[in-house]
């Protein structure tokens, strides 16, 4: 027999087809073990990662028990069609591999595996039309990933060739051969794959290690090696379903109640108020080498240092600041509509400015509370780079002009330059080496300095542009025209520091966090280290201005000018995928290890409340030695009927 004559279809058979499958296998092995996307902590060294030969040993075994599935589909295949045997083996065993790659990149992104019910809810609740505002650097990872599978099919191909043609054995085309390789194949997966949780059950320290580098393992794209559901210690049981059965009427009589809540007294020296917010600010942001001006702020003002976002999305973030209510109040078309800001504001002579450098409000409901009908002067434009910020920075510059004898004005000033791909001036870019406006998304972690530097420096653009708007309160002191100017951010960013790249699609600290600083006429200067919120910001501002509602508590936030001690407090931040949101509770006593969050499903519009579990800062379950409570869904719920 010549190893090396051509062969046609039907010399396959299972002895073939086996070759095929190891090669595919190894191959698959290779893409896993080898990609430059590596786990959520920025310390974690990818290389170091790949080269444990105990992860090796366990991404080999879960790339055969897959493929050997395809393996007996391949040969169940035969025996129906066996004229189409050749070309639908290879296919099916390549189709895991690229399976695995589209996987890859998407967990990459967004921290969700493709077969899971999370995957289904972001296809879901993230609009198709937010494609339009992917940067290039999506199709250069696209490209690249592609790039790579395509080599290593072609390299695949090439060796199983060398192989079957170098060794005759493998030209056997007995029937009782073939049997044996698909009973085998069909063994070896049972084994392979049970293996799995077997091994992560005796080795708790590799599973954790596996499981925070779940894209080198591809049964964790079909969500085997999941963690088991969380043990909460349920005690307020009661007390949370009877609070559950009650929303549909909490959630009306906390409406109503908002609509009732005016004005009973003004001050008599109305200031300006400037609220800018930016995109995607986290507070590592806010320091004087990176925003000078802003930081200037923080000696006049209040800094306030561990501040959160509605959410992690820029609808859930502005609509806190607008109505001073947690973002779970964003689906209830009542509250959405009638922003309390521009309400309460307008009831005291004040004259309502937006201006934006982004225009696309009615993709994520956000049209709502920003639209011509609730403000005296609107001007919007799609982004087109900083150009767009500039004229909105003059345009509200020029809304807050030094004329006495105009009513008193709040002008809101939306940037979008920090948004990723992150707009920099080449002179403002000081932080090097930095990553050019291609940089892949999501980015490997080798990227990561070259991308944040590039992030500081569109912060530093940033800064610089406003400097003259955020100075007036050192210049307008005593002047008519006082101006109270809030900085802050709709969200924070993640890179890659919990496991995915950007915001919007996991509940963490980084995604969820952001730079906050109030100042102006008459506001203490002081830092601020309690926790704080986006719905704080309102009744500090109604505060600041001196307006005094009826019923202030309607509001979920507080004012923080004041210096009298701030009691505990739970509260939500609302994650933009899913109904989930973190319950943070900041009753907890200094210095003892708990979980950041408590992850809840929550829906006012269902009425549903599940408590799922506890998590760390990164959105991960948390690791506590002994189970967790109930108690701070519990107290949060209680919190709502006002």
């Amino acid at each position: 027999m010549n190893p090396f004559r051509r062969e046609t279809a039907d010399d396959e058979s299972g002895t073939p087809g086996l070759v095929t499958v190891m090669t595919w296998s190894l191959g698959w092995c290779f893409i896993a073990r080898a990609h430059p996307w590596g786990g959520p902590t920025i310390s974690a060294d990818p290389l170091a990662v790949s080269a444990d030969p105990f992860a090796v040993w366990l991404t080999a075994v879960q790339c055969v028990s897959l493929q050997c599935v395809a393996l007996a589909v391949w040969l169940g295949w035969r025996r129906m069609r066996p004229g189409t045997s050749a070309w639908f083996g290879r296919a099916i065993l390549a189709a895991w591999p690229a399976i695995f790659c589209v996987d890859l990149w998407i967990y990459s992104l967004t921290g969700v595996h493709v077969a899971s019910a999370r995957f289904v809810e972001l296809l879901r609740d993230v609009p198709i039309s937010i494609i339009t505002f992917a940067s290039s650097g999506v199709a250069v990872s696209l490209i690249g990933l592609a790039t790579a599978w395509s080599v290593v099919f072609v390299l695949v191909g090439g060796a199983e060739t060398f192989v079957r043609r170098s060794v005759p054995i493998l030209h056997s085309r007995s029937r009782r051969w073939e049997r044996v390789v698909a009973i085998t194949g069909m063994i070896a997966c049972l084994v392979f794959g049970l293996s799995q949780r077997w091994v992560l059950s005796r080795f708790p320290d590799r599973a954790e290690l596996i499981r925070e580098h779940s894209t080198r393992h591809p049964m964790a794209m079909l969500g085997w090696l999941n963690e088991p559901p969380a043990q909460i210690l349920v005690k307020r049981s009661g007390e949370i379903e009877r609070i559950a059965a009650e929303l549909p009427g909490i959630a009306d009589r906390r409406i109503r109640q908002l609509r009732m809540n005016v004005v009973v007294e003004q001050g008599t020296r109305q200031a300006d108020i400037l609220i800018v917010v930016g995109e995607s600010l986290r507070p590592e942001l806010l320091t004087p080498d990176v925003m000078p001006n802003t930081f200037a702020l923080t000696r006049r003002g209040l800094w306030l240092r561990q501040h959160y976002a509605g959410g992690n999305a820029s609808s859930l973030g502005v609509f806190s600041i607008v109505s001073g209510l947690e973002a779970v109040w964003f689906y209830k078309s009542g509250v959405r509509f009638a922003p309390t800001m521009n309400r309460l504001f307008r009831q005291v002579g004040y004259e309502l400015g937006f201006f934006a450098s982004a225009n696309d409000w009615s993709t994520f409901q956000m049209d709502a509370f920003l639209s011509d009908e609730h403000y005296d002067a609107f001007q919007c434009e799609r982004f087109s780079g900083l150009e767009s910020d500039r004229r909105a920075i003059a345009a509200t510059e020029a809304y807050l002009d030094s004329d006495p004898t105009r009513p008193p004005r709040l002008a809101m000033l939306y940037l979008y330059g920090t948004h990723a791909p992150f707009w920099c001036e080449e002179a403002e870019s000081l932080d090097a080496p930095a990553a050019d406006d291609s940089y892949p998304i999501p980015f490997p972690q080798s990227w990561r300095r070259r991308v944040w530097n590039r992030y500081r420096n569109a912060a530093r653009t940033l800064d610089a542009s406003i400097g003259d708007l955020i100075r007036q309160p050192e210049r307008t002191e005593d002047a008519d025209r006082p101006r109270i100017v809030i900085v802050t951010g709709d969200h924070g960013e993640s890179f890659g520091d919990d496991g995915t790249i950007g915001h919007g699609t996991k509940l963490s600290v980084d995604q969820t966090r952001t730079l906050a600083v109030i100042a102006g006429s008459g506001l203490p200067q002081r830092q601020v280290d309690q926790t704080t919120a986006h719905f704080d910001l309102l009744p500090t501002m109604l505060s600041a201005a001196g307006i005094t509602t009826s019923l202030p508590d309607q509001l979920d936030g507080r004012d923080l000018t004041q210096t009298t001690p701030w009691a505990p407090r739970t509260f939500s931040i609302a994650g933009y995928v899913g109904k989930e949101i973190a319950i943070v509770d900041d009753r907890k006593p200094a210095g003892i290890a708990e979980p950041w969050a408590m992850r809840c499903r929550f829906s006012l519009m269902d009425g549903s409340v599940e408590l799922i579990e506890p998590i760390g800062p990164g959105g991960r379950r948390w690791k506590p030695h002994e189970v967790i409570g109930d108690g701070s869904l519990a107290d949060w719920l209680g919190r709502l009927p006002r």
